[in-house]
Formats: structure tokens, sequence, C-alpha cells
């Protein structure tokens, strides 16, 4: 799910925003990240929130953008709509939450 891709924040906003819905960083083994993912239980679900990137050790915020939101099961990414109804909901409602920290910028992949 991309349709939202695009909505320019910064670092310190999104990262607040989507770890205070249960997100952690999902590769912590490089300096540089753009995804953070949150585990549904022991469900095997995983939500999975991509966004332009960031440095780990940043120390001053730095504009960023939504980019996009998929589902992994076992490690392998799910068709979404076969996913649960109220999961879907869920995810959709994460994914719109860092997307109404900012507006639309059709030139955001400058950020990457």
């Amino acid at each position: 799910m991309d349709d939202l891709c695009g909505r320019v924040s910064d670092t310190f906003s999104f990262h607040d925003t989507i770890t205070g819905r249960g997100y952690t960083r999902r590769d912590r083994s490089f300096s540089w990240f753009n995804e953070y993912q949150r585990s549904i239980g022991d469900s095997g679900f995983a939500v999975v929130i991509e966004f332009t990137g960031s440095d780990q050790d940043d120390t001053e915020p730095r504009p960023c953008a939504t980019e996009s939101l998929y589902v992994l099961r076992q490690n392998h990414r799910m068709e979404l709509a076969a996913l649960p109804p109220v999961l879907l909901a869920e995810a959709r409602a994460d994914y719109e939450a860092v997307a109404a920290l900012g507006p639309y910028d059709e030139d955001y992949r400058r950020l990457r």
C-alpha cells in the first residue's frame, strides 16, 4: 500500500509517532534504516511501514517522508487482500497517523 507516500515531516516526529504505536526499527544492523515494524502478538504477522530513511545516530531532526506499508507473515510478504480485516484496518490507521504529520511533496524522493 503506497497511496500515502510522499507525506513529509521530520525524523523525530515520525519516530515519536510510530514508536508510540508500538513499532520498532526493523533493521538495527546498519546505521541507516528506512523501516519500522510492529509484530502482532504470536500470530506470525508483522506490519512494516517504510519511509525515506534516517541515520540511527541522528541528533537533529531532518526531513523524511512516508513511503509504503506492507505486511509479513513468517517473513513472507502478504497480499493485503488476504489479511484479516481488523489487521488491515489497524495497519492502515498506523500508516495514516504518520502520513498525517505533514503535507504531500511531489519531490519527496530527494529525501532518500
